[in-house]
């Protein structure tokens, strides 16, 4: 599946010393999909701002935003539209919600930076598409190629007269924070990629390779690959704590968090953290964990957003009703739900056919459904693929020969299921008992014995 390509943002705040009439505290948003039978369109930034319209089933939508003026990013299930807003704006976004990236065309106010937005996420989309073939080039075939790209964004920026220096100047670091990812997968891949054993760029190499301020709200909000670069220090300086101190990781991620000394940025790496950690953290610690960030942030509307995603964790707790699938396509033909399995243990596995660690366990998920056939229990599958990437779903169920009960969710991850389980990462494992209650919302993986010792737990 074409990975999706996550759209550099920002939050831009313009002020001008002219008279001019007031503008709506609001954008219209339109537009006209195709190859599409209709369903969720996410509105989301990097600063936590979350909206989501309806798609008819004619690929039409229309709605009113209430939104701070700045960059976001409409969400078609994987597929990522981005765009720039203004008081009183109205765009409109054409695209093929089959193809997306190389078809999205805006049209209305902002247009010309929109689509050059768009111009950057094809390309961007087709590196990745190409990445395993760019890590095996030669260290100068793959200086040029970045060295290419670099340009070409750099060209169609010029290009854009209408845009404010504000704006450019940030597009400008956020090419350099994108060029830079790319040099560092070059670093930590070639090896892998070519079976080069202790590989190491050379000294022309690494004369490219730039250091960058890890502390500024501008960028982080702006750029994605910025954003990313963050996280992923910020990981590492907490897992080098974590190691030091013997503290859990999740929190020596506070810990780290708390210690940026913007408050703004604070706040909003304290909420990141939390809200990649809380549905992973277990039953018997998570109370703990959410006092913890309550104790350090002091961003009330952040608080009240972590606190809900506390009280709906605390609904996935052993022995409650588990959330439930209604008529999911089958791949052997019809649908089926969960009440369908009532009387027997049930044990979930959400995937996606572009998961790599998805695909890792299916092996070993095979032995387990071996171990276990003719027993009081059924194995399930749910895909959380595209509907663009349906056939690959079925032809991957056939080339890898996978049993149990195959099916299709019907929205990927905007699916009622997976939201009511807080699914944020995937592959995630579910064991539910006969009633139709939860056993374990996060339970072992098939290749983790734990696995085997739940199950022998339960009398399976």
């Amino acid at each position: 599946m074409k990975k999706i390509f996550f759209m550099c943002l920002t939050m831009i705040f313009i002020n001008s010393c002219q008279k001019e009439e007031k503008k709506p505290e609001y954008i219209i948003v339109s537009g006209q999909l195709s190859n599409t039978k209709g369903g969720p369109l996410n509105f989301t930034n990097l600063s936590g701002f979350t909206k989501t319209i309806n798609i008819k089933e004619d690929g039409s939508f229309l709605d009113t935003l209430h939104v701070s003026e700045g960059s976001y990013m409409a969400l078609l299930e994987q597929e990522y539209m981005p765009m720039y807003f203004t008081k009183g704006a109205e765009i409109q976004i054409t695209a093929d919600a089959k193809d997306v990236s190389n078809t999205l065309t805006y049209t209305g106010d902002n247009k010309d930076l929109n689509n050059y937005y768009a111009y950057k996420a094809k390309r961007t989309s087709r590196m990745k598409d190409d990445m395993a073939t760019n890590l095996a080039l030669e260290e100068n075939d793959y200086l040029k190629l970045i060295n290419e790209v670099k340009v070409d964004f750099q060209g169609q920026l010029d290009k854009l007269v209408t845009i404010n220096n504000d704006i450019k100047e940030k597009e400008r670091r956020a090419i350099e924070y994108y060029i830079q990812d790319q040099l560092n997968y070059y670093v930590r891949y070639h090896g892998n990629v070519t079976k080069k054993e202790n590989f190491q760029v050379s000294d022309n190499f690494k004369s490219q390779l730039k250091e960058f301020d890890k502390n500024s709200l501008e960028d982080y909000i702006y750029s994605i690959d910025y954003n990313s670069s963050v996280i992923m220090s910020l990981m590492q300086n907490a897992s080098a704590l974590a190691s030091s101190d013997s503290i859990p990781r999740r929190y020596a991620e506070l810990t780290v968090a708390n210690n940026i000394k913007n408050d703004t940025l604070r706040e909003l790496i304290l909420c990141r953290f939390v809200e990649m950690n809380l549905p992973f953290t277990k039953d018997s610690v998570r109370q703990n964990y959410y006092n913890k960030y309550l104790s350090l942030s002091e961003n009330q509307i952040q608080k009240e957003k972590i606190t809900e995603l506390y009280n709906n964790l605390q609904k996935l707790e052993p022995g409650n009703p588990s959330p439930k699938f209604v008529n999911y396509e089958n791949y052997k033909g019809g649908t089926s739900s969960l009440d369908d399995f009532k009387g027997k243990y049930v044990y979930i596995d959400v995937w996606a056919t572009w998961c790599g660690p998805c695909k890792a366990q299916i092996p070993f998920l095979k032995e387990v459904e071996a171990k276990y056939h003719n027993k009081d229990i059924e194995f399930i599958s749910i895909s959380v693929d595209n509907q663009k990437d349906y056939q690959k779903w079925r032809d991957m169920i056939e080339e890898k020969k996978m049993g149990g009960v195959q099916l299709f969710a019907d929205t990927a991850f905007n699916s009622l299921f997976i939201k009511d389980y807080k699914i944020v990462g995937i592959p995630q494992f579910i064991l539910i008992d006969p009633k139709g209650n939860i056993i374990n919302s996060n339970a072992p993986k098939p290749s983790d014995k734990g696995l085997i010792d739940l199950f022998s737990e339960f009398g399976i």
